[in-house]
């Protein structure tokens, strides 16, 4: 019997910052997963800021992320870091492990 427990994530740590968890995708080397994983969950955050009805402006101000940072974040030109998570999480009333199974759920 074979359980599924999801895809397989892995943490990356860079100079000490805890960048996003990688979703192992098939076929994919650990750069590109990394970067897929990390587009998906800035679309994720994304769209959760438009069905709320929040600016970037308004996120960038309550979460103190600057506007351009925020911004290349959410469009996945930079990678969204746990500490960024965490406090979009926040200004969305909601907290970054539902975003992240929300990512988890998308991708399988």
């Amino acid at each position: 019997m074979t359980t599924n427990r999801g895809p397989l994530v892995r943490l990356h740590f860079y100079a000490g910052r805890t960048i996003m968890p990688t979703i192992l995708h098939d076929n994919n080397t650990d750069q590109q997963a990394a970067e897929q994983t990390s587009r998906e969950i800035s679309r994720n955050v994304a769209t959760a800021f438009r069905a709320a009805g929040t600016t970037q402006r308004y996120a960038a101000t309550r979460s103190r992320i600057p506007l351009i940072a925020l911004s290349r974040r959410l469009t996945g030109a930079s990678p969204l870091l746990c500490t960024g998570l965490f406090a979009l999480a926040q200004v969305l009333g909601t907290t970054s492990a539902d975003i992240l199974r929300t990512t988890e759920a998308n991708a399988t």
